[in-house]
């Protein structure tokens, strides 16, 4: 769920979470920070994975950087082995640095608000999508997001006919033949 990002936002937050060495980095930190503390939950400042140095020289820091984004904090919750619950929020512009008082209230959203704890079966690896082009895994979150094809080609600024290639091929690649089914392979309510 997004809320309030412009389309460049969108599309800088979409190329960095699907960025594996994105996912992998916060995936082992994740797991670290949950093993120390005992529990199956922990909040991430960007600060925790990369001092001011190191962020420059990721590919996250670019990616978001295109989008006029900079600063994040992350939270996630593992509900099952590899099912997780996530939640990301990022500041725009030359914002200052996410707070160790902001981990601590998005803790407590996390633990607190229901609906951020609701658990979903992953039925298709976020590793299936990886297999796609970097376009295509755009067209696919903004696919899976209700845009319609106009909407995307839009956004991307690519014609129509790109974008129904684009969602050709998705399609082939998942076996499906609707984006219905599409959403089914990701996510089906426990």
């Amino acid at each position: 769920m997004d809320i309030g990002f412009t389309a460049a936002e969108k599309t800088a937050v979409i190329q960095t979470g699907l960025d594996p060495s994105m996912h992998e980095d916060v995936r082992i930190h994740g797991m670290k920070l949950m093993e120390r503390a005992g529990r199956p939950q922990c909040t991430m400042l960007r600060t925790d994975l990369y001092d001011d140095r190191q962020w420059k020289g990721t590919r996250m820091c670019p990616n978001l950087a295109a989008g006029g984004l900079n600063e994040w904090i992350h939270s996630v919750r593992l509900s099952r082995s590899e099912t997780w619950v996530s939640l990301w929020l990022l500041r725009r512009g030359d914002t200052d640095a996410f707070q160790p008082a902001d981990r601590q209230l998005l803790d407590l959203a996390m633990e607190n608000i229901a609906w951020l704890g609701a658990t979903f079966d992953n039925t298709s690896s976020a590793e299936s999508a990886i297999a796609l082009t970097s376009r295509q895994r755009i067209v696919l979150m903004m696919h899976l997001d209700g845009l319609s094809r106009k909407q995307i080609a839009s956004r991307l600024e690519i014609g129509m006919d790109t974008v129904g290639d684009h969602i050709k091929r998705i399609y082939e690649h998942f076996s499906v033949n609707s984006a219905g089914e599409l959403a089914a392979l990701f996510l089906r309510k426990r």
